[in-house]
């Protein structure tokens, strides 16, 4: 059900006045950048890849797929009787004042939808349709400048699930019914079946695809800039659960994703990077009632990305990503207790460890012949980056009489992350090297808590929510810098033993309003 943006046209540069050899590295890290501002990508699903998705309690990993409580088949949010809703959703994944001025990303959607619930031929129909304005704001600074990006628009979707096909048996689909600009530019397609002939057995597949053709438009040191992501993503996923006489149960889920250009490389006058490659999901998990009240799982979560692409202006080409691989690997072990009274305890520990790697190639002067490319000059980059961490979670559901719940969870991280990026110029062609520098994190421990907390009250026929999620300390414990001069004291205060500076208020803040009725 998500829809991909459609961003303001501003003016584009003249051929005859092609950018400044300075914004090469700008518009590639920018191009890199905007992939996750179009998603609007959080920090906490990062990390906690074993975990599912619940605002209010922080992290819920009891929930399931095949129970409609998480992923895509619980995006459209069918209902037994006909609903409205009008949700709202403001998001500071980064802020100014935990890069220290290095860049901020915030995004903001609000959101009307209505669900129906009939039958079509005697089975279950259940109908929803959405209208949404998304809508983020990115900043990117370096090197004594900053880029700019924004993105708005509109859209409708709609989903549809038919149940009871045969015994056990029900598909459902999702898909744009319009966006700003025409659904050629921006698609979210989704299918999928669902076979459950008995309570303790479930199994279920799906096929998603999302096309981001535009990424950005923005202006770099006063010229107007105009990106394409040119991405089009297809995923297909499998999911299945088995419970074992009443109080074991395993799931597992594998999902593959493919990535490539929607539309071969083009002659205007515009940056665009066309990514191909692969991205894969391993997980499983076991789940065990040990008495009525109490349950403990545990779950294994394997990620890998593996993507390469050609950075073009105009047709030619001038940076290619040779290579872009990651890999995630995370343990979970989670308990869950029931109290007196419908209170809800949730408990769990997870260690990850995530690894990654690129090579970029980037020309210093692109507007010209493959030939003449070769004898030019370029510089090449390489990136890599290991960070383990371990997290501690606990979250309390509890119920407020017969006409609410309130939420609030607590989250601690311990992140040790290890990065270096090292760039040169060839001597001749490919061979040689001659420039050659070496940047390294300068953190090599961090340390982040967040709360959560979120509520819900029914009055009549009408249902309000409020979440709030946000990290509340961020602590980075810096590599001890290299010797310094006596006299100078400043250099001296900055070296001093412990290396351990409290950062500023982190990001990570999220938001999130819903208020419905039923009819």
């Amino acid at each position: 059900m998500n829809a991909g943006l459609r961003l303001p046209a501003l003016p584009r540069a003249p051929r005859s006045r092609p950018p400044a050899r300075g914004s090469r590295w700008w518009v590639a890290l920018a191009l890199i950048w905007a992939t996750s501002v179009e998603a609007a990508g959080e920090i906490t699903p990062l990390l906690q890849p074993g975990s599912r998705a619940a605002l209010g309690l922080g992290g819920d990993p009891f929930l399931s797929p095949l129970l409609d409580e998480c992923g895509w088949w619980s995006e459209p949010g069918f209902t037994t009787s006909p609903m409205a809703r009008v949700r709202s959703v403001a998001s500071e994944p980064l802020s100014r004042r935990a890069t220290r001025g290095g860049g901020s990303l915030d995004f903001g959607e609000t959101s009307v939808q209505m669900q129906y619930a009939s039958r079509f031929a005697g089975r279950p129909l259940a109908l929803s349709g959405r209208i949404s304005s998304p809508r983020w704001n990115g900043t990117l600074a370096a090197a004594g400048g900053e880029l700019r990006f924004i993105g708005e628009g509109s859209r409708a979707e709609a989903g549809v699930r038919v149940s009871e096909l045969a015994p056990g048996l029900s598909a459902q689909a999702s898909g744009p019914l319009w966006a700003d600009g025409g659904a050629r530019r921006t698609a979210s397609l989704g299918t999928g079946l669902r076979y459950r002939p008995r309570p303790w057995l479930a199994a279920q597949a799906s096929w998603r695809e999302a096309r981001i053709p535009e990424a950005f438009s923005s202006d770099l040191y006063g010229e107007p800039l105009a990106a394409s992501l040119n991405l089009r993503s297809e995923q297909r996923r499998l999911d299945g659960r088995l419970a074992l006489g009443g109080r074991i149960a395993v799931e597992g889920s594998v999902a593959r994703t493919r990535y490539a250009p929607i539309t071969p490389r083009t002659t205007l006058p515009r940056y665009e990077i066309a990514p191909t490659g692969t991205g894969a999901l391993d997980q499983a998990s076991a789940e065990i009632r040990i008495t009525r009240g109490l349950a403990a799982l545990t779950r294994w979560t394997r990620g890998s990305l593996d993507v390469a692409g050609d950075a073009v202006w105009g047709g030619e080409r001038f940076g290619r990503l040779s290579y872009a691989r990651a890999d995630l690997e995370s343990y979970l072990f989670a308990v869950e207790a029931h109290a007196r009274g419908g209170a809800r305890w949730v408990v769990d520990a997870e260690r990850a460890r995530a690894r990654g790697r690129a090579r970029l190639v980037l020309e210093t002067w692109p507007f010209t012949s493959t030939l003449v490319d070769l004898l030019g000059l370029r510089r090449i980059g390489r990136v890599t980056a290991e960070a383990q961490w371990h997290r501690l979670h606990a979250g309390l559901d509890h119920p407020l009489g017969a006409a609410g719940r309130a939420q609030l969870g607590v989250a601690w991280y311990d992140v040790e992350p290890d990065a270096s990026v090292e760039s040169w110029r060839p001597v001749f062609l490919a061979f040689g090297k001659t420039d050659d520098r070496v940047d390294a994190l300068g953190v090599r421990r961090a340390q982040l808590a967040s709360v959560s907390l979120g509520g819900a009250l029914r009055l009549g026929g009408m249902e309000g929510g409020l979440a709030l999620e946000q990290f509340v300390f961020a602590r980075a414990f810096r590599t001890p810098p290299a010797p310094v001069e006596s006299g100078n004291s400043q250099a001296a205060a900055d070296a001093a033993p412990g290396g351990a500076k409290p950062g500023g208020w982190p990001g990570g803040t999220r938001i999130e309003l819903t208020l419905s009725r039923r009819f």
